[in-house]
């Protein structure tokens, strides 16, 4: 659910932020929401992955006779991007093994016993 309100606001900030506004929301209420919510979704090296594509689109000009501005920029974004792609598969990756092994995460009980009830005190009738 967190991750869904995240969403949202990543969506209602992009939507409505405009930075040379004279309107203290939407030039820098709504910037901040958006970048907050990038980091708490994508964490610390994903949302630095996700800046540092933003930066390499915002300062690419294909049409430009500039190395750094033909060249380096779109090959920067493009690394970022693979990073991005790799750094969230592994992250997937651990999720599930976590969640096979019974430690929590999405995918099974979090329970040490690993019975997924939530209880470890050895069943049987008693007397």
């Amino acid at each position: 659910m967190n991750q869904l309100f995240a969403i949202f606001l990543i969506i209602v900030a992009a939507i409505y932020t405009d930075v040379d506004s004279e309107d203290f929301i939407s030039a820098y209420v709504l910037p901040v929401v958006l970048t907050l919510s990038l980091a708490y979704l994508f964490w610390f090296r994903g949302f630095l992955a996700v800046a540092a594509i933003v930066l390499g689109i915002y300062n690419t000009d294909l049409e430009s006779t500039m190395v750094s501005e033909g060249i380096l920029w779109p090959v920067f974004s493009l690394l970022a991007f693979i990073y991005l792609v790799f750094w969230m598969s592994k992250k997937a990756v651990q999720e599930r093994s976590a969640g096979a092994q019974g430690t929590g995460g999405y995918y099974g009980g979090g329970d040490s016993c690993g019975s997924g009830d939530g209880g470890c005190d050895g069943g049987g009738g008693g007397e």
